[in-house]
């Protein structure tokens, strides 16, 4: 599931910053942000919430495939507020983080 021992501790980090519990939401919004190699994004999250207006706008200087993976992340976490296009996303990824894409799609609407 994790792509490595990095990637699962951030996201164990992440999800015990934002006590968001078991929700889908959070589970799948964190397992994409914490796989975001070298890029720190702990200030965008606090206590039952995540910051994606901030973290979109820091963003917008990061690869095409790391921005990706932030717009994913907001819209499996509120697809209300946030909007992705999916070609999008998915194009601008490449082969790992693709499944990694696809796993945080299991985790959202699988479980």
């Amino acid at each position: 599931m994790f792509r490595d021992i990095r990637h699962q501790k951030k996201y164990q980090t992440l999800m015990a910053k934002t006590k968001g519990g078991n929700s889908t939401e959070y589970s799948a919004a964190l397992y994409l942000l914490s796989a975001l190699d070298y890029k720190d994004v702990t200030d965008f999250v606090a206590p039952y919430e995540i910051n994606f207006p901030a973290l979109l706008r820091a963003s917008r200087p990061w690869s095409t495939g790391e921005r990706a993976l932030v717009k994913l992340a907001s819209v499996l976490f509120n697809y209300t507020s946030f909007k992705a296009n999916i070609g999008d996303v998915f194009h601008s990824l490449d082969e790992e983080n693709n499944c990694v894409a696809l796993e945080a799609l299991k985790i959202r609407y699988m479980r």
